[in-house]
């Protein structure tokens, strides 16, 4: 109700929708039919004594998308040796500025990671919003880290070989 946003001593009047916005129904205004964005609203009260015949007022709102956490993007199981991964390149459409979290834990964390010391394993982060509308809900990123390849010597051999000619290695 946009009456709220004057000081109250006002006589009667009406509201125009300056913006145009098609969102102004008497003296309210439904932000979930306009876009994010600031809009005006001019409140005229008719009927003084002259010279005073109207008196207007300026109404602003400023109208703020709810927090987007976005989407999760899968990706590949990724070795150690990657060193460390952007977690925000795990996402779409996120609104920038968020925090990341331990799912397991709960405590926040510092992205870009490091996971060049991590065990095999599937790893879970999630991903948090806020703005003056409040906060996201969580888009957790899931990624799985490999082992590091191990080589079996057993089943390496090398056979003789002369200085100057090609060696055969069979693995």
């Amino acid at each position: 109700d946009l009456i709220n946003g004057l000081d109250g001593t006002q006589e009667a009047g009406t509201f125009s929708d300056d913006d145009a916005t098609g969102a102004l129904s008497g003296t309210v205004f439904d932000p979930s039919q306009v876009s994010p964005g600031i809009y005006h609203f001019t409140y005229t009260v008719s009927g003084g004594v002259a010279p005073c015949f109207t008196d207007t007022a300026v109404v602003t709102v400023t109208v703020t998308a709810l927090p987007n956490a976005g989407v999760f993007v899968p990706t590949s199981p990724l070795c150690p040796s990657v060193g460390t991964i952007d977690l925000t390149t795990l996402l779409s459409g996120q609104d920038s500025g968020g925090l990341w979290y331990d799912t397991n834990t709960g405590d926040e964390i510092v992205n870009p990671v490091d996971i060049s010391a991590f065990a095999p394993g599937i790893y879970l982060y999630d991903y948090v919003v806020s703005n003056d509308c409040g906060s996201s809900d969580p888009t957790t990123v899931i990624f799985e880290v490999l082992p590091f390849p191990q080589m079996d010597t057993t089943n390496v051999s090398i056979a003789p070989v002369c200085v100057g000619t090609d060696v055969l290695v069979s693995l």
